[in-house]
């Protein structure tokens, strides 16, 4: 009849779509699902909605399904399944039959929130250095005065029963003066000196340090490193973010813990991957990895790993991280 016809036209166009779209009732079950929806969830065998894409045996507590009618208004919300995100668009559809259905389509928009997300962190980083390139020189002139005075009068005979407390007092402005430093390398107008160096080398050159931090904590790091091409990097800078990693590492795992630092090519891209074999991180923690000030350590600053993002940022390079109950693994990928 001209009714199939023209059920098997829109059926063909929307096949045709590269969003992902259902046909339901208000029962979850699937009357149609196009192409895109089942190259993302699998075929249809029967199963509802929430099977498919929750992988739930219930439906959702707040599906509109079972809600809408003929005259509802369309509805919008986000959600997530299968570790990806959708936006989800859904609206009542009456049938050529006269059967009320949901139509439903679904977008991936995993990426586009990952870089919602980078862009928040980007902007956090600037205000950051912004506020550090403002106030951190007219709190350190201060700081090194004081710590001038302290030295002085703890030379003193007479001082010699203070010497622990004045060591103390220098030791904690040591300390404030090394967040400052911090800071300032987070400073939005900071310039990265770039010439050709080869990861490897640096890394190679930089061996003994971490292997005596590294035997100091009675820990193993092992090396293992691709020949790959040179790169134009600022060698201080990432001197300074492959510290970081190895020393946010070491301090990941309890004593005979192991720390492999790879390099490596993948998809036109050199990759650093450190990974060490601590407890691991949870969800939230690895969501706010770069924020500045967050920090899962008793005495962090919670700047270290913002350092290196803005080093990466600096040098065109993204970091990314993948934790599990064996360790945790910082990759760090650079494009030649």
């Amino acid at each position: 009849s001209d009714l199939e016809e023209e059920k098997k036209r829109l059926y063909s166009l929307l096949d045709g779509l590269p969003a992902a779209i259902f046909l339901q009732d208000r029962q979850f079950k699937i009357h149609f699902a196009n192409k895109k929806f089942i190259e993302l969830f699998g075929p249809l065998e029967g199963r509802t909605c929430y099977q498919i894409i929750e992988d739930s045996r219930t439906p959702c507590d707040d599906c509109h399904t079972v809600t809408m009618t003929e005259d509802s208004d369309p509805v919008y919300e986000i959600f997530s399944a299968k570790d990806k995100t959708y936006e989800l668009y859904q609206q009542p559809y009456v049938d050529y039959n006269g059967t009320l259905l949901i139509a439903k389509m679904l977008i991936d928009v995993t990426e586009k929130k990952k870089t919602e997300t980078e862009i928040v962190r980007l902007q956090s980083l600037n205000l950051v250095g912004e506020m550090a390139a403002g106030i951190a020189h007219e709190i350190r002139n201060p700081l090194t005065s004081v710590r001038g005075f302290l030295q002085m009068l703890s030379s003193k005979q007479e001082q010699n029963k203070y010497r622990d407390f004045y060591d103390l007092m220098v030791g904690e402005l040591d300390r404030a003066n090394s967040i400052i430093t911090e800071f300032l390398s987070l400073a939005k107008g900071s310039k990265s000196e770039k010439k050709r160096h080869n990861l490897g080398l640096i890394l190679t050159n930089l061996y003994p340090l971490i292997l005596v931090d590294a035997l100091n904590q009675d820990k193993e790091v092992v090396f293992e490193l691709e020949n790959i091409p040179d790169l134009m990097l600022d060698q201080k800078e990432i001197r300074q973010l492959i510290l970081n990693l190895v020393r946010n590492g070491l301090e990941a795992m309890t004593p005979g813990g192991k720390l492999c630092l790879r390099t490596y090519l993948e998809k036109e891209k050199i990759v650093l991957a450190v990974q060490d074999h601590g407890g691991g991180m949870d969800e939230a923690t690895l969501k706010n990895l770069g924020t500045p000030f967050f920090t899962t350590k008793e005495k962090g600053t919670g700047l270290g790993l913002a350092i290196c993002y803005s080093i990466a940022s600096r040098h065109n390079a993204n970091i990314s991280a993948q934790s599990g109950p064996e360790g945790t693994t910082f990759f760090v990928k650079f494009g030649l």
